[in-house]
């Protein structure tokens, strides 16, 4: 009968320096989540408002900043731009009792009139006061923000729904 034979073990010294930090990796995780978006995010169209600006002699509301008279037209400002922007386009599954309309695709049956759009804080200041934006071809309204991420704040989810 053969003998089992079993592998010699490695010699460790005493001095060995071993890892001993619990913490994440946060700056790694904040740039893998950057690459990703670079790399298989989509162009997200998002629609901002310029800020309006007035004639010296149209009085404002100091509160609001706004002109007291509602027929004032701005100097300048006040239009909509589109603002093109990198983000992670994402659908939430469908589940029970679900109104939405729904199509098929490669990750499975998802609801077309909810999407959500990840961005980094950067592009996010830039469409931060965008009321719709432009996905899958499709205009969608924005309904919620909210930031995201693993200690500091690395992301914002805009959701929106079709318009």
């Amino acid at each position: 009968m053969a003998e089992a034979v079993f592998p010699t073990p490695i010699p460790r010294s005493d001095t060995e320096v071993r890892p001993t930090s619990t913490h994440p990796n946060l700056a790694g995780y904040d740039d893998a989540m950057r690459r990703k978006r670079d790399r298989m995010g989509q162009d997200v169209i998002f629609y901002v408002m310029t800020t309006p600006t007035y004639a010296p002699d149209v009085p404002l509301d100091p509160e609001s900043g706004k002109p007291i008279d509602p027929w004032a037209e701005p100097a300048s400002g006040g239009v909509e731009v589109e603002v093109m922007v990198r983000g992670s386009v994402v659908n939430r599954p469908i589940g029970g009792g679900t109104a939405d309309d729904s199509r098929a695709t490669a990750i499975g049956i998802v609801p077309e009139d909810n999407l959500a759009v990840i961005l980094s804080p950067e592009d996010f200041d830039r469409v931060k006061t965008a009321r719709t934006f432009v996905a899958y071809g499709e205009r969608f309204k924005v309904t919620d923000a909210r930031p995201d991420g693993i200690g500091s704040l690395q992301r914002h989810i805009i959701f929106g729904t079709r318009t």
